[in-house]
């Protein structure tokens, strides 16, 4: 949706297709004109996704990205989009599609992590370490499907550095590898004075410094290195983890309760809150 606005600041012609319903998109600042959204899917995949049913049985998850991917489809070649931009995972039927209606489209793959079998690699070391077999590694079938979107896309859209690498170290040319710097409206989350002055007062009387995450709590967002962090800088620092526990990282969670502080996640609006009563920010994630 923030790519989206900032499109839309710039006249450009885009329409969003998701499977949010269209008023949700008013929440994040983009009119309801500008989305294509399936709300049976949205809630199919929101209720899948907290009883973890996607992490526990390849079948959904598989159910639910093509249910998606043959849905957006098929909006997608009503448009004629000269630019598609799609994200890996729901790529592939939408490539199809195009291929069988002859439009041709500037295709731009969206991938958030790594390269995905840098990201299998990299889970499946993290569930050995943690003696784990739940733990959400990417499946044969959907490894195949994102190297089939890999190939068959214009360009690859990374996100950081390290995720553009993942790709560079395999062969890909630099000129299909792209790399788009996240930004953020930082006036939202800027501390007012009383806030700064709060933590300066806090930090200066010698108190224990907090230390914060926030974000899904799961293997692969490196809860084990968290935990064994928090349990070497315990009585120096305080930890406090707001989100929500994944499967795979409950019995952890359960057994690091003296120390770190775990609360309930909470609306992105509501993160200014969590961000003013802590002093350090840490992000542990292994392949982000």
């Amino acid at each position: 949706f923030a790519l989206a606005k900032s499109l839309i600041a710039l006249d450009m012609p885009v329409r969003i297709i998701t499977n949010y319903p269209a008023f949700m998109a008013e929440r994040f600042g983009v009119a309801r004109k500008y989305v294509t959204g399936c709300g049976p899917l949205g809630l199919l995949h929101r209720y899948a996704h907290r009883w973890d049913l996607p992490q526990r049985f390849d079948a959904v998850n598989r159910f639910l990205h093509v249910s998606f991917s043959r849905w957006a489809a098929r909006q997608v070649v009503k448009m004629k989009p000269e630019l598609i931009h799609a994200f890996s995972g729901v790529a592939a039927d939408i490539y199809d599609a195009l291929d069988r209606e002859k439009i041709d489209s500037l295709k731009i793959l969206a991938r958030g992590s790594a390269h995905i079998r840098e990201q299998y690699r990299d889970l499946h070391r993290e569930s050995i370490r943690a003696d784990c077999p739940d733990i959400d590694i990417p499946g044969p079938w959907m490894i195949r499907r994102e190297m089939e979107e890999y190939r068959r896309s214009d360009h690859i859209l990374t996100l950081s550095s390290y995720a553009r690498n993942s790709f560079l170290q395999r062969g890909y040319s630099p000129e299909k590898i792209l790399m788009l710097e996240l930004g953020s409206n930082v006036k939202q989350f800027r501390p007012d004075r009383e806030v700064v002055d709060r933590r300066i007062d806090r930090l200066r009387s010698g108190k224990k410094m907090t230390v914060l995450y926030t974000g899904n709590v799961s293997l692969q967002k490196g809860i084990i290195d968290l935990i064994d962090t928090a349990r070497e800088l315990a009585g120096k620092m305080h930890f406090r983890v707001v989100g929500n526990i994944v499967a795979d990282a409950a019995s952890r969670v359960e057994a690091a309760r003296d120390v770190i502080e775990f609360l309930p996640r909470v609306p992105a609006h509501e993160l200014p809150g969590s961000y003013a009563d802590a002093d350090a920010y840490v992000f542990p994630a292994l392949h982000d």
